[in-house]
């Protein structure tokens, strides 16, 4: 009896140590080539004195480093016309043009990228558009309430009026900076802050990266918006000389821009979150991947 226990033991043994190896091997698959795309990311603002991209490929899923390419070519038009060929800077591994001031203005924009052995040429298209103004702004000193996971607490307020265009779809991304001067005019302190609002419409884009404002709810109506600002600027440390003040940052922004940032943004938040639904970043690129945008900024001073 003893013995037949032990062939049975010994036998189960045997089984499992076999489950067990073929459970292993079964998991060892062979991850399938992906085709391999170009990929830029390239931004335009009116005004902009440089603009710049990198030229990479898309990475299969077991490799850990990027791969970025130095002998692209990357020729910028503007209404069809050839406007400025990007070169190869080594130092910041980017393809970088140089403008003169306004030479970058509202239009209309395409971006070929071409000449890398092995991949097909992309092309991405943007549009420029018209820049948008503050009519006023004030500030308001523990005049607004911000939220943050739950908590409900006092902030300072700037309180913006857009001028919107009508029959337009325009997209914005409202961004606030603090900045005290000496008195011979030079910027002695920088201060960027998280934004809140408690407006329906304001999106809160990622950490310290302003508000999101769609104008379907506006469109054509000078529109009053409301910016809690935590108060990490220290007003009262300025000297007898000192100005300080608020640079309110308007950008119009193009459509794609707007659906990169909030994409990025949920991609990001979703990082290391194994609940998460996965976040596809929006993308332009004809025959590739990435982003072609564009934005239109404007600034207004808010003296305190």
């Amino acid at each position: 009896m003893r013995n037949i226990q032990f062939i049975l033991i010994a036998f189960i043994f045997i089984s499992l140590s076999s489950c067990a190896d073929k459970f292993v091997n079964d998991l060892d698959i062979e991850l399938p080539e992906e085709e391999q795309l170009l990929v830029i990311n390239l931004e335009l603002n009116q005004g902009d004195s440089i603009a710049k991209t990198f030229v990479a490929r898309t990475a299969n899923l077991d490799e850990a480093e990027h791969t970025f390419f130095d002998n692209a070519t990357v020729d910028l038009y503007k209404e069809d016309s050839f406007l400025r060929n990007l070169e190869y800077d080594s130092r910041q591994n980017d393809y970088i043009a140089n403008f003169e001031p306004n030479e970058l203005a509202a239009g209309d924009y395409r971006v070929e990228v071409s000449g890398v052995p092995g991949f097909d040429d992309i092309v991405g298209f943007q549009t420029i558009p018209n820049s948008v103004n503050i009519l006023s702004g004030s500030y308001q000193e523990d005049g607004t309430i911000g939220q943050d996971y739950g908590y409900a607490y006092t902030v300072d307020e700037a309180r913006i009026v857009i001028d919107d265009p009508a029959d337009e779809e325009n997209f914005y991304k409202i961004q606030l900076t603090g900045i005290r001067e000496n008195q011979d005019g030079e910027v002695i302190q920088v201060a960027d802050f998280f934004l809140t609002s408690l407006n329906p419409f304001a999106e809160t884009s990622f950490y310290f990266d302003g508000i999101l404002l769609k104008d379907d709810s506006f469109n054509g109506t000078d529109f009053d918006l409301s910016i809690g600002f935590s108060n990490f600027f220290d007003y009262n440390s300025t000297g007898e000389e000192d100005t300080v003040y608020l640079l309110v940052e308007l950008s119009n922004i193009s459509r794609d821009n707007y659906l990169f940032i909030k994409s990025e943004a949920a991609s990001r938040e979703a990082q290391d979150n194994p609940f998460a639904e996965p976040v596809i970043v929006h993308n332009n690129i004809e025959n590739g991947i990435g982003i072609f945008r564009s934005r239109n900024t404007t600034t207004f001073r808010i003296d305190l």
